[in-house]
């Protein structure tokens, strides 16, 4: 399917959720595959922040694959960023170049093909 749907159940001569499946070619069958849009954004799990001196590194989880984006700075405003647009559930991101010690702000977020 298009990015953004994806496959909701079979119906006729297979069924269930299951993708993909395995039909048989030559074989008499009619097989109706259903798509629904994915609509719901993916929801963001797990984060940790792992310090060492100069640098910190973050880790987080999205229930479904979704890019990954850490916005982080040295006060409330943020004003660094840290991206990938590849889709997937882990995301990691680091920030280099830190001074022992230093107070950071960060947030994550996600999104998906849909979103």
């Amino acid at each position: 399917p298009q990015l953004g749907w994806y496959v909701s159940h079979w119906s006729g001569d297979a069924s269930g959720t299951a993708n993909p499946i395995a039909v048989v070619a030559g074989a008499q069958a009619r097989v109706t595959a259903h798509f629904l849009r994915d609509v719901t954004p993916p929801q963001i799990s797990g984060v940790q922040a792992l310090a060492s001196s100069r640098r910190a590194t973050v880790i987080w989880a999205t229930d479904e694959a979704a890019s990954g984006r850490l916005e982080w700075g040295r006060t409330p405003a943020y004003g660094h960023v840290v991206e990938t647009t590849v889709l997937r559930t882990s995301h990691v991101a680091t920030i280099s170049d830190l001074s022992p010690g230093e107070l950071i702000y960060y947030r994550v977020r996600s999104t998906d093909a849909a979103n």
